[in-house]
């Protein structure tokens, strides 16, 4: 049974979206302005990351290994995979390869995804002199 995968024209409005949304818990009046925008943005940050890398982690998981498969599975797996490939116009024969390569570059995809918005909220982390430096 395979996952419902969202093409990215939906995952990533939906990822912003529901970023845009975000806000903070903390509803006390001690944090200084920028204070509070540093932190929304890392809050918005985060939630961009577990909605965007989280949803392809997700898709990856879902997918069987390719080396986990009964051998039927297999077989039934690379016609199918090479009927699609000769269908697109590509190479027949690296069906399987792609499967693979496609899963991989996925979970490459993810692993950025998330190290851009840690570094995002690294930044965010630190101490803002401005209103207006804290928007960036």
């Amino acid at each position: 049974h395979l996952p419902l995968i969202l093409p990215s024209a939906e995952l990533l409005p939906r990822a912003t979206k529901l970023a845009n949304k975000a806000a903070l818990a903390d509803k006390t009046n001690r944090r200084s302005r920028s204070e509070k925008h540093k932190a929304l943005n890392a809050k918005r940050l985060e939630t961009l990351r577990k909605e965007s890398a989280g949803r392809l982690k997700e898709y990856v998981r879902a997918f069987p290994k390719w080396e986990r498969l009964h051998e039927f599975e297999q077989a039934v797996g690379a016609i199918a995979l090479e009927a699609a490939a000769a269908d697109a116009g590509g190479n027949p024969a690296g069906g399987v390869a792609r499967y693979r390569d496609v899963l991989a570059n996925v979970d490459r995809l993810r692993r950025a995804i998330g190290e851009t918005c840690r570094v995002g909220i690294a930044a965010a982390a630190a101490p803002a002199a401005s209103v207006k430096e804290s928007d960036r």
